[in-house]
């Protein structure tokens, strides 16, 4: 027993250090296009520029790109494609010129746009078929794609029956879908055909049990409005689909006693139903009577289907007439209001107004906001906050110093905000000050567990010391919480992917771990070291049910030596922290592993009388 807690003492005592970033290149032009005999021209389309690359909870990557044209005997109508790495490795998902499924026998893709993976690396796109071939058509030309059941199959296409409508309608167009944990795709589109008109042609679909339903369509009845009330339109943007198959979406209405005060919302469908959330024009939650939601934004909605939305309010003090509003058991209340203290801001601010809401199932809200007061000036009046366990602070700050940037070098300006399951943040910034040029103002930035907000990746540099090229653009999918279905590039264990372009012309998809948790961390302190080895050790031998905080680092639900495996290799070198030990050679991990689990061992053996 002595020697165990000694080791384990002298463990905690000693080692404090962990691995250090690393980023991960998954594909880069002039590298071998896998499934194909060419290479990569450049990481996205280039007829429609950069675009960010999607991310799910595994750290697998999904993008487009576009090949080198005469390379492996590639063309101008065969050269862009669709790769992702759900297998393990980086695989071909779909080429132009290849055989689309689902469509007419002969039928070939034309192109295949932005591409979202759920956790379980299945995928959905939108794509369009070649004409001209299997009597495909512009008028027949739009699919959408999915292989949530299995193998890829095609879900939807113009021309083709719409689901929920009546006999002779058809879809127009499809938009970019969204795709749950389960598989299930959910989209916009529009509609042509026997008695659509302008003022019913858009609708909204997602698959329910692996059957495509519709969710919503103009010219119907709008839930929670007074007879009729129909809805007209919906925002733009795919809408959000959760693991549960919940649907939410922001949405334009028309009918009786509609005005310009009252004709838009926000509803989800839950439990089968479509239901209201909050209406323009009606009392806002919770807030003194005769204060009347206005403007509503497009919601965000977590796992447990809970949205969180921004509200411009009318009818009460116009020094608090916006609102930021988050669900709790399906009903809506202001989490932070216009004219609240906004902490840790010159003194004396408050909140101005709110966009981007993020809300996860763990009721961390993140969002961009715009301050006022004394000493706020349009230099210093934006920023990220969140609010977690009830308490408000900023992430980041316009006029702010910029982590991992030299002194003098300040925040000016955010976007594309992304959030996971954890609350860490994730988002583009651009800056002002000392040495920044056009040429080096963009970066990417993201919180550790413990908060600490650290520098991803600058423009003006290698992405790395052991990388070459100067990066002059910066390409991250944000505006999402990872659990609403939506393309991201941050995931739950805090991976970071994003496209980087660069001086000579190339471009490359980056992953990044430089806020990654470690599965290892199992008490979240954002460090792989001794805390952590004596969560294991207390919990070893737990045979079911076990989780990370108890020492299970592989998922396989028990505590083993799988686990101190990982635990090994995410252990950084051991840093010494008093003058007995510095003068005593530094072990290795490996070392210091093994000479933990013989004493682990000795002290189980019984005592021989």
């Amino acid at each position: 027993m002595f020697l165990r807690q000694s080791i384990a003492f002298l463990l905690v005592v000693s080692l404090a250090s962990h691995a250090s970033a690393a980023i991960r290149i998954v594909a880069a032009s002039g590298q071998s296009a896998p499934g194909t005999a060419g290479t990569f021209s450049q990481i996205y389309f280039v007829t429609t520029g950069p675009a960010a690359p999607a991310l799910n909870n595994d750290g697998k990557t999904v993008f487009t790109a576009t090949m080198n044209s005469g390379v492996g005997g590639v063309t101008a109508v065969d050269d862009t494609g669709a790769w992702s790495e759900a297998t393990g490795s980086l695989a071909l998902a779909g080429r132009e010129g290849s055989a689309a499924p689902g469509g007419p026998a002969g039928a070939l893709f034309r192109r295949l746009d932005n591409p979202v993976i759920n956790d379980n690396g299945r995928q959905a796109f939108h794509g369009l078929l070649r004409e001209d071939v299997a009597g495909v058509t512009l008028a027949s030309n739009e699919a959408i794609w999915s292989n949530g059941g299995g193998a890829l199959g095609m879900i939807a296409r113009e021309g083709n029956d719409a689901p929920g409508t009546p006999a002779g309608v058809a879809f127009n167009t499809l938009l970019d879908p969204t795709i749950n944990t389960a598989g299930q795709a959910a989209f916009q589109g529009t509609l042509k055909g026997s008695g659509v008109t302008a003022s019913n042609d858009k609708g909204i679909w997602a698959q329910q049990g692996g059957t495509l339903g519709l969710v919503a369509r103009s010219g119907e009845s709008a839930p929670g409005t007074p007879a009729g009330v129909n809805f007209t339109s919906f925002a733009a943007g795919p809408p959000s689909i959760n693991e549960l198959g919940h649907v939410s979406f922001r949405a334009t209405l028309t009918g009786t006693g509609v005005t310009a005060a009252n004709d838009g919302g926000v509803w989800v469908k839950r439990g089968g139903a479509v239901s209201l959330v909050a209406l323009e024009g009606n009392q806002a939650a919770g807030l003194e009577a005769g204060t009347t939601y206005g403007i509503l934004s497009q919601p965000s909605m977590n796992a447990a289907g809970q949205t969180a939305f921004v509200a411009t309010l009318a009818g009460g003090v116009n020094a608090k007439n916006v609102a930021l509003y988050a669900e709790s058991g399906n009903t809506p209340a202001a989490a932070v209001r216009k004219g609240d203290a906004a902490p840790m801001a010159p003194a004396g601010s408050v909140f101005a107004n709110f966009t981007s809401p993020l809300f996860n199932a763990s009721n961390d809200l993140a969002f961009q906001a715009t301050i006022s007061g004394p000493s706020v000036i349009t230099s210093n009046n934006d920023g990220i906050w969140i609010k977690q366990d009830g308490v408000l602070k900023p992430i980041a700050l316009e006029g702010t110093s910029a982590p991992g940037a030299p002194a003098g070098v300040l925040f000016n300006s955010f976007s594309e905000l992304a959030m996971n399951a954890s609350g860490q943040i994730a988002f583009l910034g651009t800056l002002t000050g000392s040495g920044v040029t056009a040429a080096n103002d963009g970066g990417i930035w993201a919180t550790t567990l413990g908060g600490e907000l650290r520098l991803v990746a600058r423009e003006g540099g290698p992405l790395a010391n052991d990388l070459t090229g100067v990066v002059n653009g910066l390409y991250f999918a944000g505006g999402s919480n990872n659990e609403d279905g939506q393309r991201s590039g941050f995931n739950d264990r805090g991976d970071v992917a994003f496209l980087a372009t660069f001086a000579d012309g190339s471009s490359r998809i980056a992953v990044s771990d430089a806020v990654a948790q470690s599965a290892a961390d199992f008490n979240g302190d954002s460090f792989v070291d001794g805390g952590d080895f004596l969560i294991w050790q207390r919990n070893l031998g737990m045979a079911a049910g076990a989780l990370k905080a108890n020492g299970d680092a592989d998922g396989d639900q028990d505590v083993d030596a799988a686990d101190l495996a990982v635990w090994k290799g995410d252990f950084g070198a051991a840093a010494a922290s008093s003058a007995l030990i510095a003068a005593v050679p530094e072990p290795s991990a490996a070392a210091i592993a093994a000479t933990l689990v013989m004493g682990l061992m000795t002290a189980r053996r019984p005592v021989k009388r």
